[in-house]
């Protein structure tokens, strides 16, 4: 027999929720923060459907009169990732709903279906690439599993549907050596000429760099700590500190604590960095994030192994470093290939 319950989340909100079985198979249909009388008469009406053997797709029909809407759910969801997540994932699951909430007019959450889904992303690719489409539909579907595990949904709708299909992407856009001492040279704000070659040193994420407080940096252990606030996969790495690297540090004046680089923040370091870039002629798009693809295909043609490299960029498995940058070695296999001896 089904029981009724008041369940309370940590947001503070509070609603009752039906729990029931089919086929052995515990659901719950979440009513709502209703008066208890209210939610006692759902009840007694849901368990006289239950007698007569629902099928639970009518249950599910019956959640699209749920209380719960998609702006219940953004907040509550944002609410845990602001705890869980990475600050920019943060901002990709706000915008990811922001623009759902747009296109679906703040429906219920049992209404949001296949076709709702399919829809919005026809709608969204009217004005985004593919990919920037696919990371907010990863988002949405991490959302709506959420609001499984809290049990206001029994499915994720976006669980059926499939994210749009992206061409294989381009090698990723680095500067040559000449390249790099063509950017150093127009940069004449020197703090800012030593971030970017903190950049290029190091492999950094714009916001690792942006980040990065000297009590994270030990000069004596010659060692530098990314934090897990600031990296993307949450987790801290070190990386160690050589004399370029050292000397850079010294330069910028070593302190017990504070920010590193106090005067650039990460939306000031782009728009700086596209100044001095603009004043290059690269004849293609480069970008912070290209500094950290030119550090990296430097160490790979320097002879320095996939593994470590792996490390430093903090990648959370060496198959992400060898999908992103598997055409460097080409010209390495091609000089091993000449050295054999017959």
């Amino acid at each position: 027999m089904p029981s009724l319950r008041k369940r309370k989340y940590r947001s503070g909100k509070a609603a009752w929720v039906i729990y029931y079985r089919v086929g052995g198979k515990l659901y719950q249909y979440t009513i709502g923060d209703l008066k208890a009388s209210e939610a006692r008469k759902i009840y007694h009406d849901f368990c006289s459907k239950y007698l007569r053997g629902i099928d639970p797709s009518e249950i599910e029909s019956m959640k699209s009169k749920s209380l719960y809407h998609v702006s219940d759910l953004m907040n509550e969801y944002l609410q845990y990732s602001q705890t869980n997540k990475a600050e920019n994932t943060c901002r990709i699951i706000r915008e990811a709903f922001r623009y759902f909430l747009r296109f679906t007019s703040d429906i219920a959450l049992g209404r949001v279906d296949v076709r709702i889904i399919e829809r919005f992303k026809v709608w969204r690719l009217e004005s985004v690439k593919p990919t920037t489409l696919n990371i907010a539909f990863r988002a949405l579907k991490a959302g709506f599993q959420y609001a499984v595990k809290l049990g206001w949904l029994s499915n994720n709708p976006f669980a059926g549907v499939k994210q749009v299909p992206v061409p294989e992407a381009d090698y990723p856009v680095y500067l040559s050596q000449e390249e790099v001492q063509e950017l150093l040279s127009v940069i004449n704000d020197q703090e800012f000429r030593r971030l970017i070659r903190f950049y290029l040193l190091t492999g950094c994420r714009r916001s690792e760099v942006a980040l990065l407080d000297w009590m994270d940096i030990d000069m004596e252990g010659r060692t530098v700590v990314i934090r897990s606030r600031s990296a993307k996969n949450k987790r801290n790495r070190i990386i160690q500190v050589g004399e370029k690297l050292y000397g850079l540090l010294l330069e910028q004046g070593p302190k017990p604590s504070g920010k590193v680089f106090p005067r650039w923040k990460p939306c000031s370091i782009t728009n700086m960095f596209r100044r001095y870039v603009d004043k290059c002629d690269f004849g293609r798009k480069i970008t912070v994030h290209s500094l950290r693809h030119t550090a990296t295909v430097h160490w790979l043609l320097a002879g320095v192994d996939i593994h470590t490299v792996s490390k430093i960029l903090g990648h959370t498995s060496i198959r992400i470093t060898e999908t992103v940058y598997a055409h460097v070695p080409a010209a390495r296999r091609q000089e091993a290939m000449d050295k054999l001896p017959y």
